[in-house]
């Protein structure tokens, strides 16, 4: 009995860790949670475990998921302030791979790889684009053009919860506004409005 409810243990840890921080953890961290949640197998001892575990905030677990297209237009929405009506999330959803309350069998969907191909990548550019013009009309980053170059990045990324962007990210961002900037201007506060949803650092749960 105690070999059984170990290997229970176990698995439920292995597959929570998984699903909330990143796949494949290693025996160290499975082994604490584990010990946390053998003796009673109490889902709520176990989410405390994870939560509290140091490797929950390392740059592994900050990067280890790719958020599914429901976490990336939920994600978008909460960072926006955007209603479903107004996001639209239903017309883009089963072209990003998920149609809600359809999973394509019991195991549900997969991690990571099974959310990236050309299609998926199509509908997150049309549905991030949605969401661009909506906020472009309702007068969001009028002034975005009078901020200095890194200000004008600064100011997207914060705006859909980028706050540590990787350097390659930052550095696209700044060439765009310079380009722009260089030339007409129109597409600046546009593109600021659109190109960070596109970022790897959003799309990392």
């Amino acid at each position: 009995m105690t070999d059984r409810r170990g290997a229970v243990a176990r698995l439920i840890a292995t597959k929570l860790w998984s699903f909330l921080a990143y796949p494949e953890p290693e025996e160290a961290v499975v082994s604490s949670l584990v010990a946390s949640f053998q003796p009673t197998l109490n889902i709520k001892e176990l989410l405390r475990a994870i939560f509290q575990h140091p490797q929950f905030r390392s740059t592994k677990a900050k990067t280890g998921l790719i958020r599914s297209p429901i976490e990336y237009a939920v994600a978008a929405m909460r960072h926006t302030g955007l209603s479903c009506s107004q996001a639209n999330p239903q017309w883009s959803l089963r072209e990003m791979g998920q149609d809600p309350f359809r999973p394509p069998n019991v195991a549900g969907w997969k991690q990571n790889e099974y959310w990236i191909s050309s299609s998926s990548v199509w509908a997150k550019s049309g549905f991030a684009s949605g969401v661009r013009w909506t906020q472009f009309n309702a007068g969001v980053f009028t002034d975005i053009a009078q901020l200095e170059v890194e200000q004008s990045v600064d100011a997207a990324l914060a705006r859909y919860g980028i706050t540590s962007p990787a350097p390659t990210t930052s550095a696209a961002l700044e060439q765009f506004v310079l380009a722009e900037r260089a030339t007409s201007r129109w597409a600046e506060r546009a593109g600021l409005l659109m190109l960070p949803l596109l970022s790897p650092d959003f799309q990392l749960a």
